[in-house]
């Protein structure tokens, strides 16, 4: 699971990171149209299928766990939030976004989940 939930993690990183920039952007915000690559980040149907499933499985594992694993919950939520940012859905990214950070120990990793959420004006408080 750890595998899997950092895979996805640096691959909607990667995505989220680039749509964030390109909507931020003066110059392309001028420019871009809703084409399905820009309201999906890049990802196809069937990632994003793959990418629903597969995250909240393990989210669910995480979240049900008699030993609390806050990383890696944190992990997962953030992916989770990622992924449902590039669906823009931002209502299910903010609140997996905000759940990464309610359950994260780790300070300088509640830092990235911090710089993601404000990161976006879609996400931010």
């Amino acid at each position: 699971m750890y595998e899997v939930t950092k895979i996805w993690h640096n691959y909607l990183l990667e995505i989220a990171s680039d749509k964030i920039k390109k909507l931020t952007s003066p110059k392309t915000l001028a420019a871009v149209r809703l084409t399905a690559e820009h309201r999906t980040g890049g990802l196809d149907e069937t990632e994003e299928a793959e990418g629903i499933q597969v995250l909240s499985t393990i989210f669910d594992i995480w979240e049900s766990s008699h030993k609390k694993h806050s990383k890696d919950l944190a992990e997962t939520s953030l992916a989770l939030a990622m992924l449902f940012y590039c669906l823009e859905q931002y209502d299910k990214a903010k609140k997996f976004c905000n759940k990464a950070y309610q359950v994260c120990e780790d300070k300088e990793y509640s830092e990235t989940i911090l710089k993601f959420l404000n990161s976006s004006k879609e996400l931010s408080p």
